[in-house]
């Protein structure tokens, strides 16, 4: 079940006999706490940005004023508050278009205070500030919490989002020049994260702007307990050849093979039974080739990138 708790009615009880592992956001622990005493005995995940955090608009470098803001708690720095004394002064803990602009989008959500939204800027996954601040906020973040691990949403495999999908991008990330160097900082970060999660508390990240191909996951599945594929089995606008649908069961297959935790998750529409099917049967296929595995939790759902509520369908061990 991810990311909120359903709003369709459906009971706590029945929430937690169905559900075998969990991805709340902050503002979902007292939820969290009735299904625990409900008996529900799996995972939860703490849901965070995995390279991203909330600050005020307009931040164009670090001599821009830093003013107060509205927190957007899905992100370390939202959470603490402290975007701008720990992060804002240093400019190389963000990455920027060529024209030196940092790079950011918007996000919007409502809650009981009103509609609301925050820039969420791209931060360098390479910045010894970045990372340290990482290590001294997670361990304080998660101490004391009734989550069992972390969730990171937007693993990137590329710098693609910051060349083409940030508010102003402009084709180029001046940090990194190639897919290599930006995988290679990215792996830098995750031994940083990993360090600073508490001893027994499960990594978890959904991987985006990759390539379908089985091998594609490799670089950063040793620092993970489980892994999401959000366009699972069909892709985000369906596939138009068998290779992208292999090369995902295989990479399903590679990750269950290791011990690790899959999340997959079916685009379209809730009523497209055929297509959710589908999405179950390819699942399946692992369960078959694979003699002796835990599966890991798969959903179906008609998710998008707002955190929203999903129909999660329970798959056994084979």
């Amino acid at each position: 079940m991810f990311y909120h708790p359903p709003q369709d009615g459906t009971s706590i009880q029945s929430m937690s006999t169905q559900a075998k592992a969990l991805i709340f956001t902050h503002g979902d622990e007292s939820y969290l706490g009735q299904m625990r005493r409900y008996g529900y005995t799996g995972p939860a995940l703490e849901y965070l940005m995995a390279n991203e955090t909330s600050g005020p608009a307009n931040l164009v470098n670090s001599s821009s004023a830093c003013d107060s803001y509205l927190f957007y708690p899905n992100n370390l720095a939202g959470l603490a508050g402290d975007f701008c004394t720990m992060l804002h002064p240093d400019e190389r803990n963000f990455l920027h278009n060529s024209k030196g602009q940092r790079l950011y989008s918007s996000q919007s959500w409502t809650d009981v205070g009103g509609t609301h939204s925050a820039y969420i800027y791209l931060m360098n996954p390479a910045a010894p500030g970045w990372q340290a601040y990482v290590a001294s906020r997670l361990p304080a973040l998660m101490a004391g919490s009734p989550y069992t691990g972390v969730f990171l949403d937007n693993l990137d495999l590329a710098p693609t989002r910051g060349q083409s999908l940030e508010v102003n991008s402009d084709g180029t990330v001046r940090e990194f020049s190639s897919t290599s160097a930006y995988r290679a900082s990215i792996e830098s970060y995750l031994t940083a994260y990993r360090a600073a999660l508490p001893y027994g508390m499960q990594l978890w990240a959904n991987m985006t702007e990759g390539q379908n191909t089985a091998d594609d996951w490799d670089p950063y599945l040793p620092f993970l307990d489980g892994t999401m594929d959000e366009a699972f089995a069909d892709g985000w606008s369906s596939f138009k050849d068998a290779t992208s649908w292999l090369a995902q069961v295989e990479r399903m297959e590679k990750v269950l093979c290791l011990g690790k935790s899959f999340l997959g998750v079916v685009q379209g529409a809730r009523a497209n039974t055929h297509l959710q099917q589908f999405g179950l049967a390819s699942y399946l296929l692992a369960v078959g080739v694979i003699p002796a595995f835990s599966a890991g939790p798969f959903g179906v759902t008609d998710e998008t990138k707002t955190p929203s509520v999903s129909r999660a369908v329970p798959v056994g061990d084979s």
